[in-house]
């Protein structure tokens, strides 16, 4: 079976694994980053304000996926060997 890994979240990193879900990728995608939850920088202010919550400024990313076959890893990738197909 053929896997997409994506290795990072962020903006792009979830965007990506979002996309490619949402038009039928025919691949298994996989979803790595060293930290469980995503940070939307931009209402940092709201959330020490008090305006927002923890849940609603830096959402678990297996509350993002939740529902897509997208697998989820929580791990940190140091080294890719591209000549065993493996990270490290």
């Amino acid at each position: 079976m053929t896997r997409t890994i994506v290795v990072g979240g962020g903006f792009v990193g979830l965007f990506t694994v979002l996309h490619l879900y949402h038009h039928k990728y025919p691949q298994s995608l996989f979803f790595i980053d060293n930290k469980d939850h995503f940070v939307f920088n931009p209402l940092l202010f709201e959330l020490m304000t008090g305006e927002m919550t923890p849940d609603q400024v830096c959402p678990l990313y297996r509350e993002l996926l939740k529902g897509s076959p997208i697998t989820f890893l929580e791990d940190q990738v140091t080294q890719i060997d591209l000549l065993e197909k493996k990270f490290i």
